[in-house]
């Protein structure tokens, strides 16, 4: 299973089990995505037995002032919007993820409530995946 919420919710299950799905999610967000992206946070809230992207919400340069406070507004926000699932994505032109973003996803990841699905650093050709790292 991709995360703790799984065990709880079949529907979201069936994402750990589609071929090429982080994939398709990351195409479609590479996009969107301009230059100016770089470093913001993307919340891509999921819904569905196909975990079809339902809303999209991109915080500007979010990744350069990751705290506490930061982190517990983002918890709040995941907290109370009905998806079943949230995908975190990071633009970052070369793929690899800072410490901060290695940070966020192990600061957010122990909140059982929170659907997560990944944290995803997405580069122009390549990405990085916290939840692939961490296995």
């Amino acid at each position: 299973m991709f995360c703790r919420t799984c065990r709880r919710d079949p529907l979201l299950a069936t994402l750990d089990h589609m071929a090429n799905w982080l994939d398709d999610r990351i195409y479609g967000l590479r996009g969107r995505l301009t230059p100016a992206d770089e470093g913001s946070l993307w919340l891509l809230f999921l819904d569905g037995p196909r975990g079809e992207v339902i809303l999209a919400s991109a915080f500007a340069d979010a990744m350069a002032h990751v705290d506490a406070q930061m982190t517990r507004n983002l918890v709040r926000i995941l907290d109370h919007v009905p998806a079943v699932a949230v995908l975190l994505a990071v633009p970052r032109a070369d793929g690899r993820p800072l410490p901060v973003d290695r940070q966020l996803w192990s600061d957010l990841e122990g909140h059982d409530a929170i659907p997560l699905v990944d944290l995803v650093v997405v580069g122009e050709t390549d990405y990085w995946s916290a939840r692939s790292a961490a296995a």
